[in-house]
């Protein structure tokens, strides 16, 4: 086909085409129509998605929120604890070496004695020179010597060398560095100054520490406490004052030194100022057998808890010699007729007792062996009644009962 131009064109080519292409749109329009939906869904998703991230926004703004409050709470709870003891040497062991069985620690230096029971060298010499005992820590058995060493050997192994020895606590050493050692375990060092002075006693030590350093020990630890001199806490004044009254900040089953309220002389613990309540004071033996500990400053606050409380004796004679009283009225009467009862009218007096008791009779008590006079009596006089109201017996009339027998007998005659 030619157009106004003469320019031709071929109508079978062209129409194929545009077939094709109506084939091709019919083809893939639904196709991108899907892939519009795909897209819009997948947008949908994405906007839920950036909501769900707004979400996860502020959830993660709340428990970040959170965590600062615990954190703020864990910080302000660990302020408000009371600080923590630093753990023993004994407590942070490895487990690498034999342990003491006294202590605990790691053993450095060996003791050991005729039954080859061993101990640190510590425990040792606190026991044989600060205790004065020379038993074995373990089995009590009395030591005549030990042996320092390096090495856990047996006694026998040893007892025959010629060791150098203490002469006063019979103290034998392996080597001179075991020597050196144990006299460094009992010097009194300085450990304030940057020298270290050694001093010949534990009194010219405490002097140097009042003088130079202002620190001060406490002295019931001091008379009481059988520990190495390097053992010993000191304190400035205050710190005195409050080692005394409440105690050390770091131990804190300590509680401090109690105090005799009597007196006001403190005491080592609890078991001292018992013993001095016990030696000094006065109690009742009666409250004290009956569990009540109940002290007092002089006799004359216990006699009037002896005149208020139990029986106390006023006599002239009983009130000179103290501590004369009674649990109970009848021990004290008892007392009053032996010992104060002059005229007959006081004896009589003396010998009446107020018993205070209560008595339910029951049934059948006769019946078991406690009958009295009065029981029989009432037992005798109920008989009585029940004889004279009882109405007398009659007898039956048989030819009325029984008008048969009557009859037959009459024909009979």
């Amino acid at each position: 086909m030619s157009d106004n131009n003469g320019n031709t064109s071929n109508t079978n080519s062209s129409a194929p085409s545009k077939n094709n292409q109506k084939r091709t749109g019919n083809k893939d329009g639904p196709k991108d129509q899907g892939r519009g939906a795909d897209n819009r869904r997948n947008g949908g998703d994405n906007r839920r998605n950036g909501g769900g991230g707004g979400d996860n926004r502020r959830r993660n703004g709340a428990g970040d929120r959170r965590g600062n409050n615990n954190f703020n709470n864990n910080r302000r709870g660990k302020e408000n604890q009371a600080p923590t003891r630093e753990r023993l040497v004994s407590e942070k062991s490895d487990g690498v070496g034999d342990a003491c069985t006294v202590c605990l620690y790691n053993i450095d230096i060996y003791a050991v004695g005729e039954c080859n029971h061993v101990v640190c060298h510590k425990c040792a010499t606190r026991m044989r020179v600060l205790c004065l005992r020379n038993e074995c820590a373990i089995c009590r058995r009395d030591l005549p010597k030990i042996i320092l060493t390096r090495e856990n050997k047996k006694y026998e192994e040893m007892k025959d060398e010629i060791l150098p020895m203490d002469q006063k606590f019979k103290i034998c050493f392996e080597t001179e560095k075991i020597e050196d050692d144990y006299a460094r375990l009992l010097g009194h060092e300085c450990s304030t100054c940057p020298e270290k002075p050694t001093f010949r006693n534990f009194l010219q030590m405490k002097k140097h520490m009042n003088i130079e350093h202002k620190r001060f020990y406490c002295d019931l630890c001091v008379d009481h406490l059988k520990i190495f001199s390097h053992e010993r806490k000191h304190y400035d004044k205050q710190g005195l004052t409050d080692h005394r009254t409440k105690g050390d900040k770091e131990d804190t089953s300590f509680k401090g030194h109690p105090l005799c309220e009597y007196c006001g002389i403190r005491f080592l613990d609890n078991d001292e100022l018992y013993k001095h309540l016990r030696k000094d004071h006065y109690f009742c033996h009666f409250c004290d057998a009956d569990g009540n500990q109940h002290f007092y400053s002089e006799y004359k606050d216990l006699r009037e808890h002896f005149k208020r409380d139990h029986y106390l004796c006023e006599e002239p004679e009983c009130e000179d010699q103290k501590f004369v009283v009674f649990r109970t009225e009848l021990d004290f009467k008892a007392h009053k007729l032996e010992r104060h009862s002059s005229s007959r009218s006081a004896i009589k007096q003396n010998r009446k007792v107020d018993l205070e008791f209560t008595f339910n009779r029951r049934e059948g008590r006769e019946e078991r062996g406690f009958s009295s006079r009065d029981v029989r009596e009432e037992r005798q006089r109920r008989y009585e009644e029940e004889r004279h109201s009882a109405t007398p017996e009659t007898i039956p009339d048989l030819v009325a009962d029984f008008p048969t027998l009557g009859g037959s007998g009459g024909g009979a005659s």
